[in-house]
């Protein structure tokens, strides 16, 4: 399991925030997303939960 920090990034005046995930993340074979995906996120207590969608949502 690989490990690295991100950033929460807020743009303009908009209340939408990005999550920057580091390249080394991305790049290894067991990262499970492709860009432009749908994904599910769940706030957990402090734990932010990133998840692929079900095929149906």
């Amino acid at each position: 399991m690989k490990q690295g920090f991100g950033k929460v990034i807020k743009m303009s005046s908009s209340r939408t925030h990005y999550v920057s995930i580091p390249a080394l993340i991305t790049s290894d074979d067991a990262y499970p997303f492709t860009p432009g995906e749908k994904i599910r996120v769940t706030v957990d207590g402090q734990r932010l939960i990133i998840e692929k969608c079900p095929a149906d949502d």
